[in-house]
């Protein structure tokens, strides 16, 4: 039909050109010639007046083709009717199954570019109104492109993972103090629609021409929105959810893709555009399970547990997820396979964490506080009494050259970097509990007039929580720059958000040990960017085995040894092997 379609246009045109008159007074639903210009030449075809506007123009539907355009009136002309004897070469059709996810401009135009001026095979599954045929396409090589459209709705891309016995492979984004992880699945087709929606929300957002009007204006519970966090010095876009509002100028949001919740700042905020592809359709990726074989009791999990869950995770190369159970409204129940590089072996994360005797058991007794019945006024001489300010609590018992098992808290470079003994994790998680309890109650002490080197207790608004710390510096009337004695951080902290440290929390020795790399120096005067990411991301919440080597003041030199492969890996050899120090 296409080779009699051209025969028949040419000979319109040339009777246009030479008899053709314009169409006078065109009213919706005439039939028409209509001039067009291509390369150069007029050329004229068959149409049919849609609609006609005020500015002397007409949207006219091209009978043979089916596109319409807009013409002006004077490009109008009359159609004899030895041109109505062939049949329009046009057929009104709908796509079968599709006609509620191409009903918007986003996915129109994915299916037009995906089609348009191509040759397709089709079978006619039903007749419609007016003509129109309901139809499959079937591309040369007989691909149904009705299938393929349908699975271009990203509304499809919900990530699920089915209680099949089967291992899938995913990526572990988050882990929650509440006992749930949240999964990518790396099998699934939505992980492909978040990155294109990820690159669209930086370009948009980014872009510069942010209104007020894109602004949240009243950040509340549960509202939809998009916020940036920056990670490793690079700015990125993400859909978010608010949780809370924290102060008059934060909000705490998690981030629905990945699962993670974090504090950010109100005028971080952006309204979901409309201008972004599929900011609204496209399902959360972040698929959130809990892990199988824990009691109960595990339901919450302790910041040391976390750290160390996320340890495993951060080291596999590859994680399979199974699901062996769900109740109906809960989570999924899966079981979670860590595989080597090379798939030379395979444990499970359970029986990793069951070699440590001191994770997810049931809570201990309290440190000898009764805080269910204590109040300041019902013991102001108790408190008072026991309360440590001037002096510091102990560090561990350091022997030299003994292996210690440790957890890497804190790193700055491999000169300065911070360590716990897991073998006090046990008292120090019951202690952190049981000084979050105490210090949550409304205790009023009297005041105090803090300095340097004062011990104390904060609260950390990062964290949200109290922790054990020392003042190094008072900023200000306001604000104190406080280290976290068992964390190794440091953190400004406000003025009402710090305590006197009871006795009671300092039976515990002091967690964080300031520590340098022993056996190497930087390759130049100090250590470089890439020296001191790669030394960061070897050891940064990692669980190796710690030599002491030497103890100058403060700060004790170690040798870092990670036992988790098959063979033990020296860091400080892998530092030199790498090129990023010399031995010494």
């Amino acid at each position: 039909s296409s080779g009699i379609n051209a025969e028949y246009g040419d000979e319109l045109t040339r009777y246009i050109t030479s008899r053709g008159r314009v169409l006078i007074s065109p009213t919706v639903g005439s039939l028409s010639s209509l001039e067009e210009t291509i390369d150069d030449d007029k050329v004229y075809f068959r149409g049919k007046v849609l609609r006609v506007t005020k500015h002397s123009q007409a949207e006219v539907l091209m009978l043979d083709y089916g596109d319409s355009v807009m013409v002006a009136l004077d490009e109008l002309y009359e159609l004899d009717q030895q041109f109505l004897a062939l049949p329009y070469q046009a057929i009104s059709c709908v796509l079968y199954g599709l006609d509620k996810v191409i009903n918007e401009d986003l996915m129109m135009n994915k299916v037009f570019k995906s089609i348009d001026g191509k040759i397709f095979t089709c079978s006619i599954k039903d007749k419609l109104n007016e003509g129109t045929l309901s139809i499959e396409l079937f591309s040369a090589d007989g691909e149904n492109m009705n299938d393929k459209f349908l699975a271009m709705d990203v509304r499809n891309l919900k990530p699920v993972l089915r209680a099949d016995n089967e291992a899938h492979p995913v990526r572990v984004t988050n882990v929650s103090d509440d006992g749930v992880l949240s999964l990518h699945l790396l099998s699934g087709p939505g992980l492909q629609a978040l990155k294109e929606l990820m690159k669209e929300l930086k370009t948009h957002y980014d872009s510069g021409t942010t209104k007020a009007c894109d602004y949240v204006q009243i950040p509340e519970p549960e509202q939809m929105c998009c916020t940036f966090s920056v990670r490793e010095g690079e700015k990125q876009w993400y859909r978010a959810v608010i949780n809370r509002l924290v102060t008059d100028y934060q909000v705490e949001v998690t981030y629905v893709d990945y699962g993670a919740s974090e504090v950010v700042l109100k005028s971080s905020l952006r309204v979901p555009s409309r201008n972004v592809a599929n900011l609204s359709r496209l399902p959360f990726q972040a698929f959130r399970v809990r892990l199988a074989g824990l009691p109960l009791e595990a339901s919450a999990w302790t910041k040391v547990e976390v750290e160390k869950v996320k340890a495993y995770l951060n080291n596999q190369i590859r994680i399979r997820a199974q699901v062996i159970g769900q109740e109906e409204g809960e989570l999924p129940v899966v079981r979670l396979f860590l595989f080597s590089e090379d798939d030379s072996s395979t444990k499970e994360l359970n029986d990793l964490l069951a070699l440590d005797s001191n994770m997810f058991r049931k809570p201990a007794p309290n440190l000898g506080l009764k805080m269910s019945n204590m109040s300041i006024s019902d013991h102001p001489t108790f408190i008072e009494s026991r309360l440590i300010i001037k002096r510091s609590t102990s560090l561990p018992n350091l022997k030299l050259k003994t292996m210690i098992p440790s957890h890497i808290c804190h790193v700055i470079d491999p000169y300065r970097f911070w360590f716990q003994f897991t073998d006090y994790s046990s008292a120090f998680v019951d202690m952190e509990r049981d000084l979050n309890a105490f210090y949550s109650r409304t205790v009023d002490f009297d005041p105090i007039v803090w300095e340097p080197q004062n011990m104390c207790v904060v609260f950390s608004a990062e964290y949200e929580g109290w922790y054990r710390a020392k003042i190094q510096r008072v900023i200000d009337k306001w604000q104190f720059l406080c280290y976290m004695v068992d964390y190794g951080n440091e953190e400004v902290i406000q003025v009402n958000n710090v305590k006197p440290l009871h006795e009671e929390f300092s039976r515990v020795p002091i967690m964080a040990v300031k520590a340098s790399i022993h056996g190497v120096k930087p390759t130049e005067d100090s250590w470089g960017e890439k020296a001191i990411r790669f030394f960061h991301d070897t050891v940064h919440n990692k669980y190796p085995w710690i030599q002491i080597r030497n103890h100058e003041r403060d700060v004790v030199k170690v040798e870092i040894i990670d036992t988790a492969g098959v063979q033990d890996v020296h860091i400080a050899k892998l530092l030199v092997d790498k090129g990023f120090a010399l031995p010494t």
